[in-house]
């Protein structure tokens, strides 16, 4: 009798402990799905207030257990136009980036991008703008 009780002892306790870290691991995952969605809100307000001068919009973003750092000197930006054989640059400077880390989850989201992807943006087309004479 003291065996078997003994062993469902045992048995419950580890079957315990396991249950509690998956609670763990999925409570990151959870935060993990938040801090996604908060940081496609933050885009869309960048997106929203980015060419209206003097404009501002305040956000509120949570705790989700990462470390938000932003890098000044990261994403250089360069902007050529093209017409015939001439080529003029209007613009060569570094946008910045913000990087929000968060611990590691059973989600497997490596090198995962929230929007588009690891391309560079090269847009190829054209547009004619014809001004009637005065």
């Amino acid at each position: 009798m003291l065996i078997i009780l003994f062993s469902l002892t045992l048995v419950s306790t580890v079957v315990y402990s396991i249950s509690l870290r998956q609670i763990g691991s999925r409570k990151e995952d959870l935060k993990l799905l938040a801090a996604e969605e908060k940081m496609l809100d933050l885009e869309e307000a960048i997106s929203a207030i980015a060419w209206s001068p003097g404009g501002s919009r305040t956000l509120a973003f949570s705790d989700y257990g990462g470390q938000l750092r932003t890098e000044p000197d990261e994403n250089h930006l360069t902007l050529n136009i093209t017409m015939g054989n001439t080529t003029v640059m209007v613009f060569d400077r570094d946008t910045g980036r913000f990087v929000y880390e968060l611990p590691s989850t059973v989600i497997g989201h490596y090198g995962m991008w929230l929007r588009g992807d690891g391309r560079s943006i090269v847009n190829q087309s054209s547009a004619y703008q014809l001004t009637k004479p005065r």
